[in-house]
């Protein structure tokens, strides 16, 4: 039965995945703590505002590896310390980036840096065809979510967004459970069909 409607993650484990951190001034030192070859990345930008961007997407990734939306408002904080430590003779940027390559090529700096790849098309059929492996032992849509995450973690995979996530674990669910019912139909006989049902029937009579 088609169940497109369910809900993979709750509205907190979405928040958890998706949100932008909220993180103290003791989180924002440690996480904004760069490597030599982060260090080496920051200082390659030729303007501030791409840097700064740089800085917020690779930290927020490595905390939710997942690239994570973000606007010039809600990483006041964060741009605040990234100038502080990094830029402290600069003036601090008025916006961030808004050119999609532009956007597109840091991006991919930070997947480069983190060891990932984006969720492309042939990523998704990798997924999906091991996830469709597991979706027996996986009967719950939000179980078959957690296997999903799994895949892509071992596979160093960055999440993608929430919708196709929906969409690949429900096509996965209802691909499994057109399986179970064609299954059911031939190694079953009208007989037994009709006392499984009857059977079935009279359960949900007495549970009424």
């Amino acid at each position: 039965m088609s169940n497109k409607s369910s809900q993979p993650f709750t509205s907190t484990e979405m928040l958890d995945i998706y949100g932008v951190p909220a993180l103290n001034e003791a989180e924002r030192r440690e996480h904004f703590t760069l490597n030599k070859e982060e260090a080496k990345v920051l200082k390659s930008f030729k303007n501030t505002e791409n840097a700064v961007y740089f800085a917020i997407c690779l930290m927020f990734f490595k905390i939710k590896h997942t690239l994570v939306s973000f606007n010039y408002q809600n990483i006041t904080q964060e741009r605040r310390h990234i100038m502080e430590r990094y830029f402290p003779r600069i003036s601090p940027p008025r916006s961030l980036p808004k050119d999609h390559d532009t956007i597109a090529r840091i991006e991919n700096k930070v997947l480069e840096l983190c060891n990932h790849v984006r969720f492309t098309k042939k990523a998704a059929d990798k997924i999906q065809q091991e996830l469709l492996r597991l979706a027996p032992n996986n009967p719950r849509q939000r179980q078959l979510c957690k296997a999903f995450l799994d895949l892509l973690t071992k596979y160093n995979i960055a999440i993608p967004g929430y919708t196709t996530v929906q969409e690949i674990v429900s096509n996965t669910w209802n691909a499994e459970n057109n399986r179970i019912i064609k299954s059911y139909a031939r190694y079953t006989s009208k007989i037994q069909r009709e006392k499984i049902l009857s059977l079935l029937n009279k359960t949900e009579i007495g549970r009424a």
